[in-house]
Order: C-alpha cells, then sequence, then structure tokens
C-alpha cells in the first residue's frame, strides 16, 4: 500500500500517521498529488505529480492484476467565504472563536465543523452547539436587561381535546382510507425469510427442551 501525502507531514492525528509510517507493508510519499487516474472495467493507471521535485509518475497496472485501487481523502473545506469579511478565520478558512463560541463580533456566534479546532467529529459539533446556544441566550438576556427591555418567560399555551371534540369517522371517510392490497415481500424474499424463520423455530424448540431436561435433572 501506498500513502500519498499532500505536504511534507501528515496533518491527522498522530496516532493515526504513527500506524502507516511504522507499518512495513506502507510506502508514503510525501510533496505528492494525484493527478488523474484512468481504466475501462476498473482502475488501472493513475498519474502522480511531486511537487517538490517536478516529476511525473505514472502508475500502470500489472497484466492481470485486479487488486489497483485509489481512496481519496483530502480533509474538508469549511464554507466560509461569505463571511470572511468581518469574521476572523484561520488560514484554511475555519471560523476562530473562544471557549463559549463567540466570534470576534459581540452577539455572533459559531459552532460545529465551522469552527477551528483540532477534532471534527459529530460529538464536538453537538457540545459547540450547546456552548453557543448556552452563550447566546446568556447574550440576549444581557442586552435586555442593558437596555431595560423586560424579561419575560414565553407561556405556551396547552390545547386539551375532550372527547366530545374529536372527529368521528363516518364510513364514508373511512372508504376513502386505502388498504393494502397483495404481499408484502416478493416470492423470492418470502423463501428467504421462511427459510430463516424455520431455523429460529428450530433454535427456539431446542433450546425449549433443554431447559426442561435441566429442570427435570434437578
Amino acid at each position: 500500500m501506498t500513502v500519498i501525502v499532500r505536504g511534507n507531514k501528515f496533518t491527522c492525528a498522530s496516532l493515526t500517521a504513527a500506524k502507516a509510517i511504522d507499518n512495513p507493508k506502507v510506502t508514503i510519499v510525501y510533496d505528492t498529488v494525484l493527478r488523474r487516474v484512468s481504466g475501462s472495467t476498473y482502475l488501472d493507471q493513475a498519474e502522480f505529480f511531486n511537487k517538490k521535485s517536478g516529476q511525473t509518475r505514472v502508475y500502470n497496472l500489472k497484466e492481470g492484476d485486479e487488486t489497483f485501487g485509489v481512496f481519496v481523502f483530502v480533509g474538508t473545506k469549511p464554507n466560509s467565504d461569505h463571511i470572511k469579511d468581518f469574521l476572523n478565520t484561520d488560514e484554511q478558512g475555519y471560523v476562530i472563536t473562544d471557549n463559549e463560541m463567540q466570534t470576534n463580533l459581540r452577539g455572533i456566534f459559531a459552532a460545529g465543523d465551522l469552527v477551528a479546532k483540532p477534532l471534527k467529529q459529530i460529538v464536538t459539533a453537538t457540545s459547540d452547539g450547546a456552548a453557543a446556544a448556552s452563550a447566546a441566550e446568556e447574550y440576549v438576556a444581557s442586552e435586555k436587561r442593558r437596555l431595560n427591555i423586560p424579561i419575560k418567560p414565553v407561556q405556551k399555551k396547552i390545547f386539551k381535546q375532550t372527547p366530545s371534540q374529536q372527529t368521528p369517522i363516518d364510513d364514508e371517510q373511512r372508504s376513502l382510507v386505502k388498504t393494502h392490497e397483495g404481499q408484502w415481500f416478493a416470492g423470492e424474499l418470502r423463501k428467504q425469510l421462511t427459510s430463516i424463520f424455520q431455523k429460529l423455530i428450530k433454535r427456539s424448540l431446542y433450546l425449549f427442551w433443554m431447559t426442561l431436561a435441566v429442570k427435570e435433572k434437578n
């Protein structure tokens, strides 16, 4: 296996990079990009360009070998072009925030994979959202206090429906409800499911008799 790295070092997690670096079956090529791939029924050629040496290398699949493949992971690009003019971002375009997800503009918060941080996963994105929501709520409350705007909790209206308010369905309306016709599963799928269910039934009966035998023995 050959790992192509666009830069002069890995930018992923150090432990993940170490697994590739320490594996004798993995060859690592730095400062190189994949220019193009080609093939007919399957991939059989790839062209690589070394940015440091300026050389191009073409890899051709050996005859009879159909195990060649390319797995691409180039990271992510933040969709922040429309906010770079007024929010601070890093070199890659990720928004810079403080611990409360506050940006350089007071009252503007950011959360999720748009934020500059070492780990971008769903769990960190939800954590960002919770922190941003809490900070935003506190910001709104502080602004209301500063502007002498009363802070009133929202009163939710609860509508209770009594049995007399329920609208009955007459025969004409019931006739408009479409019922399922035909079989739920195709014939071939039914055969497969039948075979599986028969095995489950036999297994259940076996366990049942084994349980009785154990009880009688005890």
